[in-house]
């Protein structure tokens, strides 16, 4: 997330701006447990974008991260759909652990080279 009008919270709607996209999108809180699971829907008024990011301890130093995605549809739109935003989720957990364990934030200019002419 580039930019956000405020903190997420349950039943409150706040605006996510992405370093790689022009537009920014409404995302709502839906339920938050600190340190445990987060929803929320950014749909945007379309059909459930439901995700849901559940925290689990694994060890005495380790976090498992489960996060899931509703509703895509089982068609070719649907399923690329589904791969880009796994690609994405993805790089959100890469980069969220280079940042909490090294403090490196990745995203920084990794996507200036999408706006060079």
């Amino acid at each position: 997330i580039k930019s956000s009008t405020g903190r997420l919270e349950t039943d409150k709607t706040v605006e996510w701006t992405f370093p790689e996209f022009p537009d920014s999108f409404p995302v709502t809180g839906k339920t938050i447990r600190p340190n445990s699971y987060i929803s929320f829907d950014w749909s945007g008024g379309l059909p459930n974008q439901l995700v849901e990011i559940a925290l689990s301890t694994f060890g005495e130093n380790a976090t498992v991260i489960k996060i899931t995605e509703h509703e895509m549809n089982n068609d070719a739109d649907g399923i690329l759909m589904m791969m880009r935003q796994t690609e994405g989720w993805a790089n959100f957990l890469a980069c969220m652990k280079a940042y909490l364990e090294y403090g490196i934030n990745l995203r920084t200019g990794a996507f200036d080279f999408m706006f060079q002419r």
